[in-house]
């Protein structure tokens, strides 16, 4: 059963050996994998989601990360999910809603069928009946899925050293295109497969807090004074031929 037509009832973790016959069944997954780093800030319902990369592997999939059910003292977590932004369902696996209560759980990749928006309604504990942050999943009909990235805050940049407003950020990213889910050796790179670079400044208490930059257009950035007290992301879109995912990474460190 899909949920507002955006999704559908298997998941995927990325990087790892894929059971054909899981796959067939539509058996959920959840990400056991190592998070991308976090920053040193309360946990909250409002930075509680990140939706680290949109690509095509296999299947269109979105990568959901969350912080782990203890740390927020909930007990579960039931993914929703809306085309519009506005009108929510929750998750739906064989007509009964999916929660997550697997303790070490960090992400879950869910299959996309199109363009659709993504949070989570905590149950239990101090957040019991919240729900978090609202984050946007890009649908990657083919071509291509994220192999490797790498964000580099390095003196070497522009002299200065983070977090220091001044300190330079590069990004790299490396797509290929599927070929063998147990021999990555065997998936092809697309080397020029990111069109459009986007960077915003973000609020680590509240990551739907974000503002534009504007003129930052390519996969380095050299932060500034406003950039202080907020965290760094870069958005990578595909050039809509060899890659028609979305890629995100923010920073680890807030601007001082």
């Amino acid at each position: 059963m899909c949920v507002m037509g955006c999704l559908t009832c298997c998941f995927l973790i990325l990087g790892c050996e894929i059971d054909p016959d899981m796959l067939q069944n539509n058996t959920p997954y959840l990400v056991y994998e190592e998070p991308p780093p976090t920053p040193a800030v309360a946990a909250l319902p409002s930075n509680l989601l990140f939706i680290a990369h949109c690509d095509y592997y296999q299947d269109p999939v979105a990568r959901l990360y969350f912080k782990p059910l203890p740390e927020m003292g909930a007990a579960s977590y039931t993914i929703q999910s809306s085309i519009d932004g506005n009108v929510w369902s929750d998750f739906m696996v064989n007509g009964l809603i999916f929660t997550i209560t697997d303790q070490s759980a960090i992400g879950i990749d869910p299959r996309l069928t199109e363009n659709c928006y993504f949070r989570i309604r905590i149950n239990g504990g101090e957040y019991d009946g919240q729900t978090s942050n609202t984050m946007w999943a890009k649908y990657a009909p083919q071509g291509g899925y994220l192999h490797h990235s790498t964000l580099d805050t390095s003196l070497h940049l522009t002299g200065v050293m983070s977090p220091s407003a001044g300190h330079g950020i590069e990004v790299g990213i490396e797509i290929r295109t599927f070929v063998s889910a147990t021999d990555f050796s065997l998936n092809p790179i697309l080397p020029d497969a990111i069109g459009s670079w986007t960077w915003y400044r973000v609020n680590p208490l509240d990551f739907d807090d974000k503002t534009l930059i504007v003129g930052a257009n390519t996969h380095t950035y050299t932060t500034t004074n406003a950039d202080i007290g907020k965290l760094i992301m870069v958005e990578a879109s595909g050039d809509g031929s060899s890659f028609y995912g979305l890629v995100r990474i923010k920073t680890l460190e807030i601007v001082q």
